[in-house]
């Protein structure tokens, strides 16, 4: 037998039926909260479609670029060019919600206030889902 108040004993807080029902009621309160919140990003969708001439010089799509490794930015920036960044002349607006809310992920890719996104097509489409 194993002491009093371990995993494995008949008396420990596992086995109380009020713990494990505190425990769902929980995890239903954590889930309903995370629901809750996607249900607001989803309200908050941009409607534009990708806009080809955006930018008259083309540009590393910001997207390719956080999700490259520090290796291919560095290439990227001193070459001005990698197999997988994408150069586009294509984005979205300053104002686009999804886009100001994938970059806050990544801080070291900062952008103007009132400068727009360059985002590849493929970039586009997956963060405007």
């Amino acid at each position: 037998m194993s002491p009093a108040g371990s995993v494995c004993s008949f008396s420990s807080n596992l086995s109380d039926p009020e713990f494990i029902r505190e425990s769902r009621k929980v995890a239903h309160q954590r889930v309903v909260a995370v629901r809750s919140a996607d249900k607001d990003k989803k309200n908050a969708k941009c409607n534009r479609k990708w806009d080809t001439t955006l930018f008259e010089k083309k540009k590393g799509c910001i997207r390719c670029l956080a999700l490259a490794s520090k290796k291919e930015r560095c290439q990227y920036l001193m070459k001005g060019r990698h197999v997988s960044i994408a150069i586009t002349s294509g984005g979205c607006t300053n104002s686009c919600f999804p886009t100001k809310e994938f970059l806050r992920g990544y801080p070291e890719l900062e952008l103007d206030d009132d400068e727009d996104v360059p985002l590849c097509r493929i970039c586009f489409n997956a963060i405007h889902r």
